[in-house]
């Protein structure tokens, strides 16, 4: 999946850092990029764009288990994904955050807004 992201995370269109993410589903894989616009109140995230995907695609939210995101930076920029968007379309994901380096740090997104 890391070399996936790492040609997907070119799409990405940002001033600031870059985002990626992707799952798979019946063997098919699902992507998403973060986008940033001067005419955008907000940066729409890998996030939401990847959840987008899913839905026009028919794909069951419930069976998505993992869920793959590379940044152009370091782990830090993970203080934007936006967690509270996740729960409320995926019950247990694991998530696999990737840093520029390769290095990954797994997390379960059940709990992580219970801290």
């Amino acid at each position: 999946m890391l070399e996936e992201l790492k040609n997907l995370i070119n799409n990405s269109y940002s001033y600031g850092y870059k985002m990626a993410a992707i799952t798979k589903y019946n063997n098919k894989i699902y992507k998403g990029v973060s986008i940033q616009n001067s005419s955008f109140r907000d940066m729409i995230s890998s996030e939401q764009v990847l959840v987008n995907n899913l839905i026009i695609n028919g794909v069951p939210l419930n069976e998505i288990t993992d869920i793959y995101f590379l940044t152009d930076g370091s782990f830090n920029n993970y203080r934007y994904l936006r967690f509270n968007f996740l729960e409320e379309f995926f019950s247990d994901l694991t998530i696999h955050l990737y840093n520029i380096d390769g290095e990954e740090r797994v997390i379960k997104l059940k709990g992580v807004l219970n801290v």
